[in-house]
């Protein structure tokens, strides 16, 4: 992509994306993860989480750049603080914790 805007800016960034199951989300997650960045995907439903992280993973190899790649599920909502906070169960997986790996 040339012009407005330069794709290589997000090699090996990280971006958490909430509402990743889904619409726009999960568009911007697959798109940001085939530019070369790890992406964080948060959303509340588990199945189709996991469906468009394994969409980030694919892009993510077809984009070519060799930046990146790595993606990280969360599920959470994003309503709940307590969840936010890693304070009740609501969240599978803190996101520091999975991605401090």
């Amino acid at each position: 992509m040339s012009g407005i805007f330069s794709t290589s800016r997000l090699f090996n960034k990280t971006a958490l994306i909430t509402g990743a199951s889904g619409g726009i989300g999960a568009a911007t997650a697959i798109l940001f993860a085939r530019a070369g960045a790890n992406v964080i995907v948060a959303a509340r439903r588990k199945e189709q989480l996991s469906v468009v992280a394994e969409g980030c993973r694919k892009a993510n190899k077809e984009g070519g750049t060799g930046q990146g790649g790595r993606v990280v599920e969360v599920v959470l909502d994003v309503a709940d603080r307590r969840g936010v906070d890693g304070e009740s169960s609501g969240a599978s997986v803190s996101p520091s914790a999975a991605y401090a790996a």
